[in-house]
């Protein structure tokens, strides 16, 4: 077994841990509602929510999160696959993120985008990856087929890897063709966490818009759940903060 699957494949039943090792999101509340202290490493995520819901500042606030407590040896951190082209190294760094310890991963084809991501989780050397996104993953029928076939290696592989992937996910847009929904359905099996992000209101101060008020819903959970929901506020000035909403 070992010299066919590699040498962690199998363990003494005494070294598995109770506790899932996870990466803070940095927003307390919606790290009690995972029960894991964040979102699990070894394992995939699933973010979801419509435009400004939050979800790619709390994305980004995990890749902070998983640099601030990366091996100090590491020169990058953690990884980016950018399908749709559209990250802001400016944003990035007003949510915190070191820039020096990034890596920025445009492949040209979606189909293309799978082997790099495998890749990159079996090179061990990343503590999270974030896909942005899985619609333009999925974005044709040839690459929402590769999504398919490759999951279980790139499962399989987080497995052996001190690493967290992160998957961003939006309600179904209209130009995604029906081929995409195998796939999405086949992510969303092999998550362990699934969430769904919601925004519910701006937040103002002195007649200025300063941030918005998110509710945080809980899809799946391969862990003890303490909670169905959690409020989060993104509050943006000079920086990109998180604070409990209540």
């Amino acid at each position: 077994m070992e010299q066919r699957w590699g040498s962690n494949v199998v363990v003494p039943a005494h070294a598995i841990s109770r506790n899932v090792a996870g990466l803070s999101t940095g927003f307390e509340t919606l790290d009690e509602l995972t029960g894991t202290g964040g979102i699990p490493l070894h394992a995939i995520t699933l973010l979801a929510g419509g435009a400004t819901s939050g979800k790619l500042t709390v994305a980004y606030k995990i890749l902070v999160q998983a640099q601030n407590n990366a091996l100090t040896e590491r020169r990058r951190s953690v990884g980016i696959l950018d399908l749709g082209g559209s990250t802001d190294p400016d944003y990035l760094v007003r949510a915190g993120v070191n820039l020096d310890r990034l890596l920025l991963v445009r492949p040209q084809m979606a189909k293309q985008a799978l082997q790099v991501l495998l890749d990159l989780v079996r090179s061990r050397e990343l503590r999270a990856i974030l896909v942005d996104s899985l619609p333009d993953l999925t974005i044709d029928p040839e690459a929402a087929g590769a999504v398919e076939q490759m999951l279980p290696q790139v499962n399989l592989a987080l497995k052996n890897a001190d690493c967290a992937l992160l998957l961003l996910d939006e309600p179904q847009p209209a130009w995604l063709p029906l081929i995409a929904i195998g796939a999405n359905r086949a992510v969303r099996h092999y998550a362990s966490l699934h969430i769904e992000f919601t925004r519910e209101g701006w937040i103002e101060s002195d007649n200025e818009l300063t941030g918005y008020r998110v509710q945080a819903r809980l899809l799946k959970l391969r862990a003890q759940r303490n909670a169905e929901m959690a409020p989060i506020s993104i509050v943006f000035d000079q920086t990109v903060r998180a604070r409990k909403t209540w």
